[in-house]
């Protein structure tokens, strides 16, 4: 049983100001999510999204992360996914330059490059 506080009792300081941090799976260490990236299983394969499913961080501006993760094996755990030279590719691909995602290039109606 928890224990509970009585009336008008407010949580301590340390308990209220929490701040969420995630863990990079290549370098293991704790950021803000907004330096991370998040790669996630979807029914076509692994993807860089911000929410659903099983998902994984990686530092965003880090190759050496991604292949430290990739090498040791964590990004597929972490995935639950089977360490096939394919899997391994496509989350390489996530991670290419030059490929549109989500901090990729985008195009406008008029086709340009923004």
């Amino acid at each position: 049983m928890g224990m509970t506080r009585p009336m008008g009792m407010t949580r301590p300081e340390s308990e209220r100001a929490r701040t969420v941090a995630r863990t990079c799976v290549g370098c293991r260490e704790r950021r803000d999510p907004s330096g991370l990236r998040r790669v996630s299983l979807g029914p076509d394969g692994p993807r860089l999204d911000a929410r659903g499913g099983r998902g994984a961080w990686l530092c965003r501006e880090s190759p050496a992360c991604l292949e430290r993760a990739l090498r040791s094996g964590r990004i597929l755990k972490a995935l639950r996914i089977a360490g096939g030279v394919a899997e391994i590719e496509a989350i390489r691909r996530l991670f290419a330059p030059g490929i549109a995602g989500e901090d990729g290039p985008q195009s406008g109606r008029d086709g340009k490059t923004f």
